[in-house]
């Protein structure tokens, strides 16, 4: 993430479509990577922020300083795993076969048992970060999962640099110890933990939502809202 966000923060306030697609797509990874620290599913991990993301544009003008973007989001992100998780079980099996859910097509050109080899370490992966106690395991998860620097991981979580790095550096003691942040750094390489801007269909979800959501206001209340709301046209993203 770049320091203009706060710009793109205003912009997108204001109505700019164009701005909150480009937050979307700055912030999906550190998001998602930080969902899926909280959650036992890659799917759940991926709809909680996409809800937050929705919330977000909703109610972007409440947002007072657009500097502090990166910690409200992740206040979003949380109360939408939260919701996500209720009534689940606390040590929760997730089927290997949807523990990532990477297409069979993506991995290994096709190859099926290239793809539950892929996604069998990714599950080993996954559990070796979601044994580690809760401040590690964001850290790992955001630094590992959602490719962030530690600058950013610290503005996400609101916490100083050095914090960020003395929680990795035990993490990363605690899986050495089991022999597991090789492999982890491995599957990472290998693009075995996907990220959302692998590909554009994570952020095209969102904005998706956000003008199905605007059709349906229009249907019930022909009268434009008063909140930014943006329709699809051409490709790009425009203010209605």
């Amino acid at each position: 993430m770049m320091n203009d966000f706060p710009e793109l923060v205003r912009l997108a306030r204001d109505g700019d479509a164009l701005a909150f697609d480009r937050l979307v797509r700055r912030f999906q990874d550190m998001a998602v990577g930080y969902a899926v620290s909280l959650v036992p599913d890659r799917t759940l991990a991926e709809d909680a922020a996409q809800e937050a993301f929705l919330e977000a544009y909703r109610c972007l003008p409440t947002l007072r300083e657009a500097g502090a973007f990166p910690g409200w989001l992740r206040r979003l992100v949380f109360k939408h795993c939260d919701r996500a998780t209720r009534g689940l079980p606390r040590r929760m099996t997730i089927p290997l076969e949807t523990a990532w859910d990477i297409p069979a097509e993506d991995l290994r050109g096709g190859d099926p048992a290239a793809a539950m080899e892929h996604r069998q370490e990714a599950q080993r992966v996954r559990e070796a970060v979601r044994a580690l106690p809760n401040g590690e395991r964001e850290v790992t998860a955001l630094f590992y999962f959602g490719g962030c620097p530690v600058r950013e991981i610290a503005g996400f979580l609101e916490i100083h640099e050095a914090t960020v790095r003395t929680r990795l550096h035990r993490a990363r003691q605690r899986m050495r110890k089991e022999l597991k942040i090789m492999e982890m750094e491995k599957a990472v390489e290998n693009g075995v933990t996907p990220r959302p801007s692998n590909s554009g269909r994570f952020a095209d979800r969102v904005l998706a939502e956000i003008a199905e959501e605007y059709r349906r206001q229009r249907r019930e209340d022909p009268k434009p809202p008063t909140a930014p709301c943006w329709r699809r046209q051409s490709g790009d993203w425009r203010r209605t």
